[in-house]
């Protein structure tokens, strides 16, 4: 590490970097205060997916139970309508429970017929003789006062009249990982079975039966569209998704735009503002937003989900809602995921006066769920140590044309209080990742990587709801920091800063914040609490903050770097990066088509 405090505040400043560099991080397990009960934190409220039985004659019966007696509940249903590029549900019908009292045991009766009549069969069910149907189940919950949701879908096949059920796509698919020569498509299905993917005739088959499949498509050709479509199959009961496209960027690219926003966790407003941990509204509209703006990839930074739970299968299912938002994009064109502070999936001690939180451990930590989840590169870091969670998928990086793309976890093995139990503070960059990261800048400028734009979670310098944690923890005060010295997290943060600016990153994007700030961090700004500069950062790198997928908003606050920040807002948005050759414009967008920022980011470097 680096002293990089400069003038007569030096030798002060000295003195308690060295005490702080008793305190730092170490990547151990924590030794839990198990004189303390553990405490569940869950949403189960459906006790149970629902499942659906078909009739032979065209009924369907959706049933599900509640952990609490409630009221009669509703089920909307629709279609897929085949002439729109995003596949979104339409729901057309609604099917109503027959319950005049509470219960825990629910079920609704649809009738799939209903789409076979001349006005409403939009999926062309009586042409194909088989279609998927989307529902939406609908329930109010009387403990907390709101409405509940669950999505799914189910496909259905008809011989002579008769009606079936059959294995179902319930998820995906997914094109991810595109490069100039491949690719990978994700998909899951109700029931195990076989699978393959179809590219322009060409079939990549997987050859074990399995709920998930993550098929690689290979020798593919550069600066080309392709079609593909998933099938999978058990014994004689198949299913074929529709048709979709990808395209594989030229071998050097320097023509394109991708797409970058953070924090998408409920919002306040109900219904899809607040749908299974997901602000589903608003993720859905700026997703679809940045589609049409022909964007080659999406990055996400965090905060995908409520989080902050003890039960593996809330954590997935929050998940698997985002996911839901962002399908109709997804099987276009790849989105690459970061891990948030509210990625967390937790071990809770509870001393009824305060909660001690830590990451839970192995194939349940929340990394290693993250990478159940989501198909991102596996170049990461190896752990920390024996035993702590894997960085495969939350750390990575790769190559799209002339520019460098790079993922870093600034939330990785969290704990609540690591100073006194262990575990590791949000926002501080472990020794291994801070390693991989310089090797990884220096290995991309060894091949010219015209530009580098990295992505994460906590803001290196906040301006909003996040001064007092972050990468700063206001300044690491130990009156801030319930009598922690965490002068070290400044330090880090420090040591982090000057690698980036010594590669000469174009940008680092943050969310955290609930809005967007476009800051340049260069020698001459403000980063300590008295005003003073860090000469270490020689070149001049931009932070880009955009925490506006749908998380309740945050206002601007003082910072020693307030001056430096060229824009700020608060509405939900999203940002588009433009790459033209040796240049990168920058513009930002609300929900509804504003044009809140643009500006030319390579302009600082000339």
């Amino acid at each position: 590490m680096k002293n990089v405090i400069f003038g007569i505040v030096i030798n002060s400043f000295f003195i308690s970097y060295l005490l702080a560099d008793q305190n730092m991080i170490k990547p151990e397990l924590p030794d839990y205060p198990e004189q303390y009960p553990l405490y569940e934190i869950t949403d189960d409220f459906f006790t149970s997916e629902p499942e659906v039985e078909i009739r032979e004659n065209g009924e369907a019966v959706i049933s599900w139970t509640t952990k609490m007696s409630t009221h009669a509940g509703r089920v909307y249903y629709g279609v897929y309508l085949p002439e729109q590029d995003l596949d979104y549900p339409h729901y057309r019908m609604l099917g109503r429970e027959k319950l005049d009292t509470l219960s825990t045991e629910h079920s609704v009766i649809i009738d799939i017929k209903r789409f076979e009549r001349d006005i409403y069969d939009a999926a062309h069910f009586v042409e194909r003789k088989q279609g998927v149907v989307c529902y939406r189940v609908e329930l109010f919950d009387p403990e907390y006062c709101h409405t509940r949701f669950f999505n799914g879908r189910f496909h259905f096949q008809k011989e002579e009249n008769r009606y079936s059920e059959s294995i179902t796509i319930i998820e995906g698919p997914f094109i991810d990982q595109i490069s100039s020569n491949s690719a990978i498509v994700s998909w899951e299905t109700d029931v195990s079975g076989y699978g393959y993917v179809d590219v322009n005739g060409e079939l990549f088959k997987d050859n074990e039966s399995s709920l998930r499949h993550e098929v690689k498509i290979t020798k593919l050709s550069a600066g080309r569209h392709y079609d593909y479509y998933v099938a999978s199959w058990q014994e004689k009961d198949s299913v074929y998704s529709r048709t979709y496209r990808f395209e594989t960027p030229a071998k050097n690219a320097k023509n394109f735009s991708f797409g970058y926003l953070s924090d998408s966790r409920e919002g306040v407003g109900g219904g899809e503002e607040a749908m299974g941990g997901v602000n589903y509204g608003a993720l859905l509209d700026l997703f679809s937003a940045m589609y049409y703006q022909d964007v080659k990839f999406i990055l996400f930074g965090g905060d995908l989900i409520n989080g902050y739970v003890t039960d593996v299968k809330t954590f997935e299912d929050q998940l698997r809602v985002w996911n839901q938002a962002v399908e109709p994009i997804g099987h276009y064109i790849p989105i690459y995921e970061g891990m948030g502070n509210h990625e967390a999936l937790v071990f809770v001690y509870d001393d009824s006066l305060n909660g001690f939180w830590f990451d839970r451990q192995g194939a349940e930590s929340a990394e290693a769920v993250f990478a159940k989840r989501f198909v991102n590169p596996q170049n990461g870091p190896e752990p920390e140590g024996p035993k702590l969670p894997t960085y495969k998928e939350n750390v990575y990086s790769f190559d799209y044309g002339n520019t460098h793309i790079i993922c870093f976890n600034t939330n990785y093995f969290w704990s609540s209080d690591p100073e006194e139990y262990g575990g590791n503070l949000e926002g501080y960059v472990m020794d291994k990742q801070m390693a991989w990261i310089e090797k990884d800048l220096k290995a991309a400028r060894e091949r010219w990587m015209k530009h580098i734009i990295m992505f994460t979670h906590e803001p290196a310098f906040p301006n909003s709801g996040h001064l007092r944690d972050a990468q700063w923890y206001s300044g690491g005060d130990p009156e801030k920091n319930q009598g922690f010295d965490r002068t070290y997290i400044v330090q880090r943060r420090d040591k982090l800063w000057t690698i980036i600016s010594k590669y000469d990153v174009l940008a680092v994007c943050f969310g955290d914040e609930h809005n967007y700030q476009r800051v340049l961090i260069d020698k001459n700004t403000p980063v300590y609490v008295d005003g003073t500069t860090n000469g270490n950062f020689i070149n001049p790198v931009w932070q880009v903050v955009n925490g506006c997928a749908g998380a309740p908003f945050y206002e601007q606050r003082q910072a020693p770097w307030t001056s430096a920040v060229k824009k700020f807002s608060m509405q939900h948005g999203y940002t588009i990066f433009s790459v033209q050759d040796d240049k990168v414009f920058l513009r930002h967008y609300g929900r509804l088509g504003q044009i809140i920022d643009e500006c030319e980011l390579t302009a600082v470097k000339k």
